[in-house]
């Protein structure tokens, strides 16, 4: 058996770029993959995670219930940024180590951000649908260097997102606990808080990850406390922003639009379909030839590191999670 069988759980793995599958292969591990064309579900895990030691993770689920039933799984090594569907506590009640990828997708999420930014500024998406449509009808937009863009989080991706505003020439607000001085005076970003930044900002785009702290942050009182007709982005995590009554006020025009890539159910269409000024992709912010490639490279990599180290009698390398 090697160093052990490695599942593959995305349902695609070095399609574009084949070092990560290559590297993985000449580490002597047994592989599987998921063969099935779509995200996992807990109805697939006995016949993909019987008999597996180690896992590059996707967004599916793992809890108690997943570890007790496959105690021979020592790793899950993400295959991007987000652990939201991980029991943490849980992991490390089993003793399996937790890694993921967290710069990796950055670029990729930030370049989505800023074109649901555009999309939604210029009216390119009710263009788009009327000129399909047969019908010549030219929206009033507005420039960025007129506006105000929040930004709930200035990590990683917020501050890249920062960046590509920089340019544009927009008044930026952020409001984060994690509070990088030197990058926010470099590039004009005030710092506020959330109710300052609800209210004063014209564009609310998140950058958060999904936690307790987290989960329903922008409710529908949090929603009513932005400007009427701002527009919302979320590129972040479903369920940050509670879904239905984003819908209620994107119906009601009391907001004027929103663009999200996550969601609260995935994959689920129906709750967000015919909804006005909607903008709608399926959760594909590091969905890139270049972010793919980082994602998959550094997951094996730490799964790697992780093996090594346990081979040389040392305690694994931590990863990046708290």
């Amino acid at each position: 058996m090697g160093r052990g069988t490695v599942f593959i759980a995305t349902e695609i793995f070095a399609g574009s770029i084949r070092e990560p599958a290559d590297l993985l292969d000449a580490a002597g591990f047994v592989v599987y993959r998921n063969s099935l064309n779509r995200r996992l579900t807990r109805q697939d895990y006995p016949k993909c995670l019987e008999g597996i030691d180690y896992v590059l993770a996707g967004l599916e689920p793992y809890d108690r219930e997943v570890f007790a039933a496959y105690p021979r799984i020592k790793v899950l090594s993400r295959i991007g940024i987000g652990v939201d569907s991980i029991d943490l506590e849980a992991a490390r009640a089993h003793g399996v180590a937790v890694y993921n990828a967290p710069s990796a997708p950055s670029r990729s999420v930030a370049d989505l951000t800023l074109g649901f930014i555009l999309c939604l500024t210029r009216g390119i998406l009710p263009m788009h649908a009327d000129f399909h449509r047969g019908v010549w009808n030219p929206v009033l937009g507005r420039e960025l260097a007129g506006l105000t863009v929040g930004l709930l989080g200035f990590g990683r991706i917020g501050g890249m997102v920062a960046e590509r505003l920089h340019a544009f020439g927009p008044r930026l607000l952020a409001c984060d606990p994690k509070w990088n001085g030197e990058k926010a005076e470099r590039l004009g970003v005030a710092r506020v808080d959330l109710p300052g930044l609800l209210a004063g900002s014209d564009i609310v785009s998140l950058h958060l990850p999904l936690d307790p702290t987290t989960r329903h942050l922008l409710d529908g009182p949090s929603l009513d406390r932005m400007k009427p007709g701002a527009w919302l982005i979320n590129t972040s995590r479903g369920g940050i922003v509670e879904d239905a009554a984003l819908v209620t006020r994107l119906r009601s025009g009391r907001l004027g639009g929103a663009a999200l890539d996550v969601f609260e159910a995935e994959p689920e269409t129906a709750p967000y379909a015919g909804v006005p000024n909607l903008l709608l992709s399926p959760h594909v912010g590091s969905n890139t030839v270049e972010a793919c490639y980082r994602m998959e490279l550094q997951a094996v990599r730490n799964l790697i590191a992780y093996v090594e180290a346990k081979e040389r009698g040392e305690p694994p390398p931590p990863g990046p999670l708290p």
